[in-house]
């Protein structure tokens, strides 16, 4: 963990991505999500450390979430997401999108 984190911060981030709701599924072959998608515009990785049924550390999982514009002129009312973790693509509003981007997670350097 890097001396920089806020942990505050962090714990609310993930929290926020815990209970992450889409605001709709799409299908794994929807041409817009996956033409979006190809170039996103946030991207954020979490590893988790897992246990087992004794609590003792098993193995650590790691799971990637990529946002993106539906165009890429204007405002959007959603964002296209994909989580390596789920088949298909969803939408996510703009509320949770603004939540999730404009979090700073680290403590400024000077």
């Amino acid at each position: 963990m890097t001396p920089n984190l806020l942990p505050q911060r962090a714990k609310f981030f993930l929290n926020e991505n815990h209970v992450l709701t889409a605001q709709r599924r799409l299908s794994p072959n929807d041409p817009a999500a996956h033409e979006a998608l190809k170039d996103p515009i946030f991207t954020t990785t979490i590893t988790v450390q897992e246990f087992d049924n004794q609590g003792l550390p098993s193995q650590l999982s790691t799971y990637q979430l990529d946002l993106a514009k539906p165009n890429k002129s204007g405002s959007s009312a959603f964002y296209y997401a994909k989580a390596n973790n789920i088949e298909g693509y969803f939408t996510l509003n703009i509320e949770t999108v603004r939540k999730l981007a404009a979090l700073d997670l680290f403590e400024d350097q000077d």
